[in-house]
Formats: C-alpha cells, sequence, structure tokens
C-alpha cells in the first residue's frame, strides 16, 4: 500500500502512514471535510455560483413559476414578499432637500415630493401607461422572488410624458443565462469591462419559450448600456451575474409535499368511493350477489340509503373497507415539512402554516420582531438597487422638463437627497408597545423623531396634522380630547360619579 507523510497530532512529528482507501487523508479536526462510508454520496464541486446557475438557471426559473402558479404555499410566500416589502402605500419618499446657504429647504423638499407622486401615475411611470409606481414595484418584487432578479430600462428623453422619462419592464427571462461569448466578456447575457464592472446587458427581443413573432428572430438580441438597465438581485458572492429564484433551497420541498397532500386525497376519496366489496363462494349454488337489477351498462344496482340492509344469497359475504386515509401522521408530517420550508423563507411558519395554535404573546413577538427586521433589510436592499437610481435618473429629467416650478438643473445637487422608507408594521401588542416606547421617551432613551421613522412616518408631517387638527377644532369651538384626562393638582380627588335613577 502507498505511504503518505502526515503529522502525528499527538507528537507534532512527521511520520509515514498507509494512504487510505478513498486516496484521501481523513481530517481529525474537519469530519465535515472526511470521505468515508457515511459521505461517499455526497457529491460536491468547488466552483463559482455562475458556473452553476447558468445551465440551471432556466429549469429553476420554470419550476419556481409553476409552483407559484399551483402550490398555494408557495403562492401565499410570493404574496408576503409583496406585502411586505411593498405594502398598501408603496416606498414613500421624504427629500431633505438643501438651500444655497446648506440648511433645510422644506419648501423644495415638498415641490420635489409632490411631482414624484405625479410621475408615479401610470400614465407618466411606464413607457405603456398601463402601470403605476405602486404595481411597477410589485411586479418587480414577484420577477425577484421567481425568477431570482428583475429587468427593467430606464428610457431617457421619452417622447411621451411631459418629464421625457419613463420606465420599461422586461421579463427576466429575455436575460438568457446560457448565452456566453469569451471573446467580449460576455457571461449569461451580461459584459463585463477588464475591472469586471458590468458594461452591458444583451437582451433577447421575445421571450424564448414563446412561439415566433414577426418582427423578431428567434434568438436575436439588443444591447442595452448599463447606465440605461436596472438588473436588482441578491448576490451571494463577488462577481455573481444573476441571481436564483427565492424558492430554490426550498423547490424539493414544496415539490414532496404538494405531491404527499395529492396522494393523500387521491387515496382518501378512493377508501371513501370503494366502502366495500361482496366475495362470493365460487362452489356456491345461488350464484353471487344480484342486487337489485343492473343498469344500462350491465352495472349491479344496489339500495345503499340510510338505514337500509340487504340480504346476501348463500356463498356471498361482505368486506367492509376502514378507511386509513388522511393519514392520522399527516398533520404532524405536514408541519415538520413546512417547518422546513418556512426555515427558506423569510415568512414565518405560523403564517406560511396559517397555524397560530397555540401561539403566546412572547412568542410571536420575538418570531415576528426577527422575521421584520430582514423584512427592512430586503427593504433596504431594494431601494438601494432601484428606488434611488430612478429617482436620481428622474429627478434630472425633472429639472430640465420644468415639472419642478421654481427650479432647473442646477439645483439638482441640494434637491438630490431623496430617502425612501419601506412599509411599517403595527405593534404585536399596541399597548404593551406603546407604553414601552413611552417609557423610553420619559428616560430620554430615544426620540419622537425616531419613533415616527421606525414606524415610516414623517415626524413633521404628524406636527403639521395635529396643528391642522387643532385649528380646524378651533374654529368649531370642539374639543378633540374629550375622552382622554388631563393632568390632576396634586391631592386632588377625582369627581364622584352621578347615582343611576
Amino acid at each position: 500500500m502507498k505511504k503518505v507523510s502526515t503529522v502525528d497530532a499527538s507528537t507534532g512529528k512527521m511520520v509515514l502512514r498507509n494512504q487510505s482507501k478513498t486516496g484521501r487523508i481523513q481530517n481529525p479536526h474537519y469530519e465535515g471535510a472526511n470521505t468515508n462510508r457515511f459521505m461517499n454520496d455526497w457529491v460536491t464541486q468547488n466552483a463559482s455560483i455562475d458556473s452553476f446557475l447558468e445551465n440551471s438557471l432556466v429549469r429553476l426559473r420554470a419550476r419556481a413559476s409553476q409552483l407559484v402558479g399551483s402550490d398555494g404555499y408557495a403562492d401565499l410566500a410570493e404574496d408576503e414578499v409583496v406585502s411586505n416589502l411593498l405594502g398598501e402605500e408603496g416606498f414613500s419618499l421624504k427629500v431633505n432637500a438643501l438651500n444655497k446657504r446648506g440648511g433645510k429647504d422644506k419648501k423644495a423638499g415638498q415641490a420635489v415630493k409632490a411631482a414624484w407622486k405625479e410621475f408615479g401615475r401610470a400614465e407618466n411611470y411606464s413607457v405603456t401607461k398601463e402601470h403605476t409606481e405602486h404595481e411597477f414595484d410589485s411586479i418587480m418584487l414577484r420577477s425577484i422572488f421567481r425568477k431570482g432578479g428583475a429587468l427593467a430600462r430606464m428610457v431617457e428623453g421619452f417622447p411621451n410624458n411631459g418629464y421625457r422619462f419613463a420606465l420599461q419592464g422586461m421579463n427576466m427571462d429575455l436575460l438568457d443565462p446560457e448565452f456566453h461569448d469569451n471573446g467580449r466578456n460576455i457571461q449569461m447575457s451580461v459584459q463585463r469591462d477588464s475591472w469586471g464592472a458590468v458594461s452591458g446587458y444583451h437582451v433577447l427581443k421575445h421571450h424564448p419559450g414563446d412561439g415566433f413573432r414577426w418582427g423578431a428572430a428567434p434568438g436575436e438580441r439588443e444591447f442595452f448600456p448599463a447606465d440605461q438597465i436596472i438588473h436588482p438581485f441578491l448576490s451571494e458572492e463577488f462577481g455573481q451575474t444573476q441571481g436564483k429564484p427565492w424558492l430554490t433551497p426550498i423547490i424539493p420541498r414544496l415539490r414532496q409535499l404538494h405531491a404527499y397532500e395529492e396522494a393523500e386525497v387521491i387515496a382518501a376519496r378512493a377508501h371513501a368511493s370503494k366502502i366495500f366489496f361482496f366475495e362470493t363462494d365460487a362452489n356456491s349454488p345461488a350464484g353471487g350477489y344480484s342486487g337489485e337489477g343492473v343498469d344500462e351498462y350491465g352495472n349491479i344496482k344496489m339500495d345503499g340509503s340510510a338505514g337500509s340492509g340487504e340480504n346476501l344469497p348463500p356463498g356471498v359475504k361482505a368486506h367492509f373497507v376502514d378507511p386509513s386515509h388522511p393519514n392520522s401522521n399527516y398533520p404532524d408530517f405536514r408541519k415538520g415539512m413546512l417547518r422546513g420550508i418556512s426555515a427558506g423563507l423569510v415568512t414565518s411558519y405560523n403564517i406560511l402554516g396559517q397555524d397560530l395554535e397555540g401561539v403566546s404573546y412572547s412568542s410571536i413577538r420575538s418570531g415576528t420582531l426577527s422575521e421584520r427586521d430582514m423584512w427592512r433589510l430586503l427593504q433596504r436592499w431594494y431601494i438601494e438597487k432601484t428606488k434611488r437610481p430612478v429617482f436620481q435618473r428622474w429627478l434630472k429629467w425633472a429639472l430640465l422638463t420644468g415639472q419642478i416650478e421654481g427650479y432647473d438643473v442646477s439645483d439638482f445637487d441640494r434637491l438630490n437627497h431623496g430617502d425612501f422608507t419601506g412599509r411599517r408594521w403595527e405593534w404585536v401588542d399596541p399597548d404593551k408597545d406603546s407604553k414601552a416606547e413611552e417609557r423610553r421617551l420619559k428616560m430620554r432613551l430615544t426620540s419622537h423623531q425616531r419613533i415616527a421613522r421606525k414606524r415610516g412616518e414623517d415626524l413633521e408631517e404628524i406636527l403639521d396634522e395635529i396643528a391642522e387638527d387643532n385649528e380646524a377644532a378651533e374654529a368649531r369651538q370642539l374639543d378633540l380630547f374629550l375622552d382622554i384626562e388631563g393632568p390632576q393638582p396634586a391631592g386632588a380627588q377625582p369627581e364622584p360619579e352621578d347615582d343611576e335613577e
């Protein structure tokens, strides 16, 4: 047997030992790297994520999309992504505009915000005039979930709206992961320069899975410079070209659970349809069970109404089927599978499985807070990858075209301070959580501004609205706070309530 040199762990000396049958030295420090009878079926490959995705991404996208379309759990997971990242109001914009002396310019900030809100209408936001800002973001997020990324083009000089700027949504499948050209440094349809920075995208003119369309030959592509394209995806390593669908780690489990539930339903229906069988003794002179005649197809008819009986002829026995489906272990099996599936998603098991039985305040609060931290992280990622580049490009064209009255392109630098905030959530227990915030305010451990930002709100807007409320109430001689007790003098006793007559 071949000898190999290694270091004796006890003495630190170099010794000669027989080489293992696997051809590898067994490592006592990293058992996960050993090759033995327990690990022989673990096939791995050390390569970049692009190497794995380029031959698998088309199939992963197709399977993820099919699951979302046919499996309730996958569909709910996608809806939760849109609901928690986007919400009802979408991403709110606050513009911290500066004046020419470097101070705050509230009026300018409000003017930019109003123009952005107007731009978000369907007739302005998309080149097709079909999608508002909110709907466009929703489609982008669904594409990211199903296909690992989204694709949109910023069209500058667009002639069909006053801003001369709009967004063109593109199907993610148009960025073919199997297109390569080493001579031009193109990988997965994305071209890079000598530094590895993305310089352009080679986008198919029509969907590769659709039939032939007039005006574009199959496989025909169009090149777009990188500064025109928005391509958000979650990168897992440096140099990654495209992202993977968010269902990727759990596609096998979702498929298995879907198939198992289908099998359980089929088995239950089969047992419910065939509740008993008749066995006839071959030597019986009676000739077997004849029932109450036959139908037009020759099938024996029998009265199956409640409380009815049957007199069987000699030699005929009835065998009843004892239904064993759904299996008694099904609820626990389903729960275990869904917990494993939810571990691969941001959505918690209790939401994915629609199971709130036995959930306590402390447990749901702990799980919800952890989940919301991840939602906020993803919101910040989407804002940096999508919302901020669009806002900056739009602001330039809005100033060039005079859409923000009183300001021009020379004001770009002092107005380019847009800050987007994603949706926020109600407290798990409003009473307890609001009291906790009140204590933190009294202890000077937080501020009103910070609490408002945490909830996705603007303190200045809240104060302005309160002032407007008070002014309107005073004009009508109304008290808005009748149910709130005011401060009581020291030693004062509450007035006794009148006895009911």
